[in-house]
């Protein structure tokens, strides 16, 4: 059986090649997917509330894979706080939804075999687990033997700095498509040139396991769909819902303009140079949002900003109850105020993240907005638990 989807499936820019409106965005996807990769739950635990509305709000023989939380692949997680994930899955595996659960290590991880097998041998019965590798390191025989002996599944890739290798290592096979662009990988729109070698990988594949997973992880501006349902095509799997999706995916692109500029961009005499210029994050944050909110944002209070980590790559942070994370590898500002739905689609901020880029190292919130604003287009804002139903 092959079951093919995207990773994630709440982004605004969707609306147009697969979504009709920004609401109820899980439920338009079940209808023409079967499967999806949970994004959200690498940077935080998702709220319970949040798991039985995934299993409430989809169809019978949809299948949630779901990539286990940062805190246990990268930040020294223990075994309880794996179990903690897997009570919060409870939903979806009594609902029968419960698919692959994905270990994504850091890139900076090598070859540790004594690691691994530490990792491997903690792991619950009863659960299907995958295990992806980012350095090439990994890529010998004495890493596949012990995903076997464990009956974990190999991440099976494709991504610039990894072969891909179609390698079964458990009863199911795994393969995330990452795309083949820069800053960041993700932001690509594969050719029917590119997917077409992949049939015969998928059915080697599937001549070795009983189901196989796949997930495009190419979300901009809905190249993943794109690109799923073409691959769906080109494995003669498309259901004619598919089918029709399909022909409404590629009407789009035929047809599809250039972006607009972002609102900040078209205001009266604002000279954005000046201000990128300016080293001054109340100023830069001018780019990024309208005077009403900006006055809002400087009044909320320091003491209600905590800051979790603050790096170069990542940015985790707590204003008043709501949850901000920065990815800058993956382009991607999360947060989950009920603000955020509105003006993440034109890439604005709110109150509450641009309190976040006040309270900042100013020498760091001044670094990222830049960066922010420069690479604008590959940047993604999106809800950070908002993959429930209604979102």
């Amino acid at each position: 059986m092959l079951l093919l989807g995207t990773s994630g499936w709440s982004y605004v820019d969707w609306m147009g090649p697969l979504y009709e409106s920004d609401k109820l965005m899980l439920r338009q996807y079940s209808e023409v997917f079967n499967t999806v990769e949970v994004d959200s739950t690498f940077y935080s635990y998702p709220p319970p509330s949040v798991v039985k509305a995934w299993a409430r709000s989809t169809p019978r023989g949809f299948v949630f894979s779901a990539k286990v939380p940062r805190l246990i692949t990268h930040e020294g997680g223990t075994v309880e706080d794996l179990k903690r994930f897997l009570s919060l899955m409870e939903p979806l595996r009594e609902a029968d939804k419960l698919g692959p659960l994905l270990f994504q290590l850091p890139p900076s991880l090598k070859l540790d075999l004594e690691w691994l097998e530490k990792l491997l041998r903690e792991l619950p019965q009863g659960y299907s687990f995958a295990v992806e590798f980012r350095d090439p390191s990994w890529m010998v025989e004495d890493a596949f033997k012990l995903l076997e002996r464990y009956g974990v599944a190999y991440t099976i890739v494709d991504e610039p700095l990894l072969p891909p290798i179609v390698r079964v290592t458990a009863g199911f096979a795994y393969i995330r498509w990452h795309g083949r662009g820069s800053r960041p990988w993700y932001n690509y729109h594969y050719s029917l040139d590119e997917l077409e070698p992949w049939v015969p990988r998928l059915r080697e594949a599937l001549s070795r396991a009983e189901v196989a997973y796949g997930y495009f992880n190419n979300h901009f501006h809905g190249y993943a769909v794109s690109n799923c349902l073409q691959m769906l095509k080109l494995m003669d799997a498309l259901t004619t819902r598919q089918a029709e999706a399909l022909n409404k995916v590629e009407s789009y692109f035929a047809g599809r303009r250039a972006v607009p500029p972002p609102a900040a961009l078209m205001r009266k005499g604002m000279d954005a140079f000046m201000i990128l210029a300016s080293d001054d994050p109340a100023r830069m944050l001018e780019l990024f949002m309208d005077r009403r909110r900006l006055e809002r944002a400087r009044e909320i209070p320091s003491e209600a900003v905590t800051v979790e980590e603050a790096g170069p790559k990542l940015v985790r942070a707590k204003v008043k109850e709501y949850s901000v994370v920065l990815d800058v590898d993956s382009r991607q500002l999360l947060h989950d105020c009920a603000d955020w739905s509105r003006v993440a689609a034109v890439r604005q901020l709110c109150k509450h993240v641009g309190r976040l880029f006040m309270t900042l190292p100013r020498q760091l919130s001044t670094r990222l907005l830049r960066q922010i604003y420069e690479e604008r287009e590959e940047w993604t804002f999106r809800p950070l638990v908002g993959e429930a139903e209604g979102s």
